[in-house]
């Protein structure tokens, strides 16, 4: 047999492959993934990165540029390794190899990952070299480990060859040490900002990641040799056929007028004058506290035009507590955005696109490979919507952004170009304000701006939240409506408002909560001569078990409308267009001559409607305010005979018997608020607000309080224990926080929407699924082309979200298996999907599921 040339080093880097169909070279991956990172850091979501990174380093922008595709071109150089060639033993690239003997070994000892290994070789590599000190060095390595999350496995030794692998690692280092031109940089100072260089650049490693798998690179991968120029030119075009590349900013003006054109000099209320006049060079957070009524949205957007051009962001992200909020913001900002001449929004939440006309599906060619997978998912819109230059949607999709979640650090990513907007600060239990605490903190690690808004915000709240921006220590003053800002060093102003619009609420409380005919007569009664009443229930339950006997009792010329979340999607969106347009400010002569909207809590939150009265079950005092903040809210509308003042009907139970309601709300603040508005049956806006809500929210208890007390204090505690265990730690300037041995679970989450963790999620509660309610004829074309996004725009908009313990795992597959029933691939992933009888109803196990448009979906046998 004739002796072969002997196999070098040489020969291994040239031939290693990095991805097998079709087949492209290690090497050439590495170039383009590093390719497209120093795109995105020169004009796509890293360029807030690279700025700090400027800053820190002290080097040019172009230097960091280079230095940062050599980093990422490196994230797979552990695949130079025979365990992981040996995978792919069909390409004759490999049989190369293991007819040279380089792939001879006693087989795998483990699940071989290969970025696990990267980490192995560079450590290797860099200690020989010294080209970074040594914190920063295991910074980077560990972070290139983790450039793939969620997956199970290590690395392995290599058992023969090892001297010809490793050199042939140590050359594919030095190649691209030349690519991308770092040789002649000097090393690498040691500038801290652990936490906060690690996700930046782990966002950066991984999107680059996944664009170099995308269809663009794949129609030369044939070629043998693309030139750089060709790589580079193909980089460029990836980031911007995705989205991904910064269009036109909002103007910054200094007249707030030139913002607002509508709203003349002498129309400005307080707080858009006190906005408009105030310097925000340092601001890193921004806190306007006035009622309902004061123009806060206008005046948070102007702020937050000026903070994008005084810290150099290229956008926003507004994020709301609901989807019916987040649509009336989407139209706001749209709105703004088409009298300056600029592209619409982006819309997120889980249900956008049905709303968002941008929000089509846009997702890429699927194959086997993981990364093509991956950018494929996060191309669809409620991923990437955060990437996107302005958007807005639930607040939940910014949380996910330091939640323990798989690729959770892209939305991180997204932010670090934007200001961050939280609308209705106050809306937000001690689970999720423990999670909003934490993205503060990282936000001002990140150098992310952030504004917020609240009509009725308790001052030990407040504290809270400003601690969490870097505040020092300072005593807040009770003046309402306020101003607050915190500067990067921790300085602390508030600036005092004058009210703009003062309002008298009259508050009455009716003893008949359990009695629903007392409930629905006393509400016929309201509007017998005429009118809009807002008859607020705290559950859905009690809102569909009323409507019967209002329906009964009212006249034939009441309107009747029932508003609540548990609706299939396009009810609750034509229910929502059609509250605003009867209700809302421009409704005119849509206006009902008599009308009772039952609803739940989704009016009480930011939708601008007005009512002439309001009836409602008790809630905590800050949450009776708000809605509150929906009677006599618009000047102008013409009340009926007798209807003066804004009278709010607070249905209490008897004895201070909560427990239909306790589950929602504590019933401390409960009780609290029934004995302060028997003191006090008319509260003063804003004079008084900032009073009766410490009074309800005092953390100190009062006499016979204590049991009750503790037992909201423990609750609070738990939550925010519990949030603690599935957010990332707060960031620190000394260390990376995933430099720890088994650190690596901090990504390990699933976020998709089958998912167990999605329900660990952003709101603690019982879990939930997205049930499709289909008719036969749609559900069988669904079954079979769930690919098809408009078959998936049909599925979705007739789905609502059910709480688990209305449909409990253990029920899942009993008579549901087969035609009446399936669990929802690709575009309906994590949706489950339900045949409808002829009578409107579905079966889920036990529990029969009622579709029903006016009261919305129904459960029995729960």
């Amino acid at each position: 047999m004739k002796d072969k040339d002997p196999f070098s080093a040489s020969d291994i880097a040239s031939l290693v492959w990095a991805k097998s169909s079709p087949y492209k070279s290690l090497k050439r991956h590495m170039i383009e993934t590093g390719c497209c990172a120093q795109v995105l850091m020169r004009k796509g979501p890293g360029q807030p990165f690279l700025k700090e990174l400027s800053r820190l380093t002290g080097r040019s922008d172009d230097e960091n540029i280079r230095l940062i595709g050599y980093i990422t071109a490196l994230h797979d150089i552990g695949k130079c390794h025979p365990v992981f060639q040996k995978s792919a033993d069909d390409l004759p690239q490999v049989q190369r190899l293991k007819e040279a003997g380089c792939l001879a070994s006693s087989g795998v000892r483990c699940h071989f990952r290969h970025e696990l290994y990267s980490e192995e070789v560079l450590d290797r590599i860099w200690k020989k070299t010294q080209f970074f000190p040594r914190d920063t060095r295991d910074t980077i390595t560990r972070v290139l480990s983790m450039h793939h999350q969620g997956k199970n496995g290590g690395s392995c030794e290599i058992e023969r060859e090892t001297s010809l692998w490793e050199q042939a690692q140590d050359q594919l280092e030095r190649e691209m040490r030349q690519v991308f031109q770092v040789s002649q940089l000097p090393p690498m100072p040691d500038f801290g900002r652990g936490d906060a260089f690690a996700l930046s650049l782990m966002g950066v490693v991984i999107l680059s990641d996944w664009l170099a798998s995308s269809e663009i690179f794949e129609k030369f991968a044939v070629t043998e040799t693309p030139s750089l120029s060709d790589i580079r030119a193909a980089a460029k075009r990836t980031v911007e056929n995705c989205g991904l590349v910064s269009g036109t900013k909002l103007t910054s003006y200094d007249d707030f007028c030139e913002l607002w054109p509508e709203i003349s000099r002498e129309g400005m209320r307080p707080l858009q004058k006190e906005c408009a006049g105030m310097d925000y060079h340092d601001t890193s957070l921004c806190l306007l506290e006035a009622p309902m009524g004061e123009g806060k949205t206008e005046a948070a957007l102007y702020a937050v035009s000026r903070m994008m051009e005084t810290r150099g962001k290229d956008g926003f992200y507004v994020a709301l507590p609901t989807s019916a909020t987040s649509n009336q913001m989407h139209a706001r900002v749209n709105e703004l955005f088409q009298r300056h001449g600029l592209a619409p929004s982006r819309l997120l939440h889980s249900m956008a696109w049905l709303v968002d006309a941008q929000a089509q599906h846009h997702h890429a060619s699927l194959g086997d490979d993981d990364d093509r997978q991956s950018l494929a998912q996060w191309l669809m819109p409620l991923r990437r919507g955060l990437l996107s230059q302005y958007a807005v949607g639930t607040v939940d999709q910014a949380m996910m952004s330091v939640m323990q979640i798989k690729y959770g650090v892209l939305r991180l990513l997204g932010l670090t170009d934007k200001i961050l907007v939280v609308d209705e600060i106050h809306a937000y239990d001690a689970y999720m304000a423990q999670i909003i605490e934490q993205l503060i903190a990282w936000c001002r690690a990140l150098g992310i701006p952030v504004v917020l808004l609240s009509a009725t915000l308790p001052l030990a709240k407040k504290k809270e939240l400003l601690a969490a921006a870097g505040a020092l220590e300072y005593e807040p003053s009770g003046d309402y409506p306020l101003v607050t800002s915190v500067r990067s060093d921790g300085t602390v102003t508030e600036r005092s408002v004058k009210a703009f619009i003062q309002r008298r609420y009259c508050f009455t409380l009716r003893p008949v909560m359990n009695d629903r005919e007392a409930v629905a007569s006393l509400a016929v009664d309201k509007v017998k001569n005429g009118g809009c009443l807002c008859l607020l229930m705290d559950t859905v339950k009690g809102a569909q078990a009323l409507y019967p006997l209002l329906k009964e009792k009212a006249t034939p010329d009441t309107e009747l409308i029932v508003f609540h979340a548990r609706f299939t999607a396009e009810r609750r969106q034509q229910i929502e267009s059609e509250c605003i347009a009867k209700f809302g400010r421009n409704a005119g002569a849509n206006r009902p001559k008599k009308a009772i909207l039952l609803c739940t809590q989704v009016v009480e939150q930011s939708l601008d409607v007005d009512f002439d009265f309001m009836m409602t079950e008790i809630a905590p005092i800050d949450l009776l305010l708000q809605r509150a903040g929906r009677v006599f809210r618009h000047d102008g509308t013409t009340r009926p005979d007798g209807c003066v003042r804004p009278q709010i009907d607070v249905l209490v139970p008897p004895k201070h018997n909560f427990a239909a309601i306790e589950k929602i709300y504590y019933h401390i603040l409960l009780e609290r608020t029934e004995k302060y508005l028997a003191a006090h049956n008319v509260i003063t806006v804003p004079e008084e607000m900032r009073q009766c809500i410490e009074e309800v929210y005092s953390e100190q208890s009062h006499d016979g309080e204590l049991q009750k007390f503790s037992e909201k204090l423990f609750s609070e505690q738990l939550q925010e224990a519990q949030a603690e265990g599935i957010i990332l730690p707060p960031p620190k300037d000394e260390r990376f926080f995933a430099r720890g041995k088994d650190a690596r679970h901090f990504f390990g989450l699933r976020d998709d929407e089958d998912s167990q963790f999605c329900a660990l999620k952003t709101r603690l509660g019982s879990d939930s699924r997205r049930v499709a309610l289909l008719q036969p004829e749609l559900f069988h074309l669904a079954r079979e082309n769930s690919d098809r996004a408009d078959v998936a725009r049909q599925v979705l908009m007739q789905t609502v979200n059910l709480r688990l313990f209305d449909a409990p795992e253990s029920e899942e597959r009993k008579g549901v298996i087969g035609k009446n029933f399936f669990e929802g691939e690709k575009l309906l992933k994590g949706c489950l999907v339900l045949q409808l009888e002829e009578d409107n109803t579905a079966s889920w196990g036990s529990i029969k599921i009622i579709k029903d448009d006016i009261i919305g979906i129904q459960m029995e046998g729960v």
